[in-house]
């Protein structure tokens, strides 16, 4: 998510930018078929987000696209990465250009 999207707009209005700063900015999010992966760049992070913002951070998606909520997973960038790395070691696929982890605001907020 960037910038300008919709979720990111609701965060900048309910959220201090201490918390945007601190908490969301950090986060990568990358689709994945349904689900929206949320990479923390550590386990202290990934276990803030879920205690203080997750509710929130799926309320604000349920609230943009109550047809079909995506399901939010955090998880700590590191093991995502080695998970990644094991995956392409057995089964080493090149992903398209623009695919991957993106920074929740796009890394210009």
């Amino acid at each position: 998510m960037r910038c300008g999207n919709p979720a990111w707009n609701v965060w900048e209005r309910e959220l201090s930018e201490q918390q945007l700063s601190t908490w969301i900015r950090p986060l990568h999010a990358r689709q994945e078929g349904d689900t929206l992966r949320l990479l923390a760049p550590n386990r202290f992070v990934l276990d803030w987000v879920k205690k203080h913002h997750l509710a929130h951070i799926q309320t604000v998606l349920e609230r943009l696209n109550p047809e079909q909520p995506a399901p939010v997973l955090p998880e700590s960038a590191v093991a995502s990465d080695r998970r990644t790395r094991r995956r392409v070691k057995k089964n080493p696929v090149e992903e398209p250009s623009g695919a991957g982890a993106a920074n929740l605001n796009g890394g210009s907020c």
